[in-house]
């Protein structure tokens, strides 16, 4: 005859999901871990743009030191010839730099007439203190014997018959550093001539 057989019963543990002293540790760990990397990374941050802006500067500072500063100045005011009215200047280049592919012409009631075309460069280079057209040699004038002269039709200068308000004489030219600039100088004395950065 057979006998059942016995079973034993095995009590079952209950399992704990509250975190342990050790798991907490771990988590502490990680989250510190994690912090100290942000931090890291923004001090990286901070150093390298530190350094750009130091490196900007230092660049501006050597660009101050070399800069070229090219001015048209009018020569002995304008002069009609047969229909047309011939706008005399000459340059200088009153900066620390050499100056690079000048174009140059006047403003005439917003209207900007250059010497020959866009890109035809009368002068290549102008050094720190050169005038163009050259002084003589030797001269003690500030002015060269001779100008420039852009002509253009009495039509664009006279207006009902009547002289510009104003004649500005302009000048584009780049510095060492491939920057480009131009400057604006009033055939009126009394106002002072302006320099801006292009593009």
């Amino acid at each position: 005859m057979l006998r059942p057989c016995a079973t034993k019963r095995i009590a079952s543990r209950p399992v704990s999901l509250a975190p342990t002293p050790a798991d907490w540790l771990n988590a502490g760990s990680a989250t510190v871990v994690a912090a100290a990397t942000i931090v890291l990374v923004g001090l990286a941050y901070l150093q390298m743009r530190a350094a750009n802006e130091q490196a900007k500067l230092m660049r501006e500072t050597a660009a101050r030191q070399v800069l070229p500063l090219v001015y048209a100045h009018q020569w002995k005011g304008p002069q009609r010839r047969q229909g047309e009215v011939a706008l005399r200047y000459y340059l200088t280049n009153e900066g620390l730099g050499a100056a690079l592919n000048l174009e140059h012409g006047v403003l005439i009631r917003g209207a900007r007439h250059i010497f020959g075309h866009e890109g035809a460069y009368m002068f290549r280079t102008a050094q720190p203190g050169e005038s163009l057209p050259p002084r003589v040699s030797g001269s003690q004038d500030a002015v060269p014997p001779t100008a420039i002269n852009l002509m253009i039709e009495e039509s664009a200068y006279f207006s009902d018959g009547r002289l510009p308000p104003e004649v500005l004489y302009w000048c584009r030219y780049e510095d060492l550093f491939g920057e480009r600039w131009e400057t604006r100088n009033s055939d009126d004395p009394t106002k002072a001539p302006k320099r801006d950065k292009l593009g």
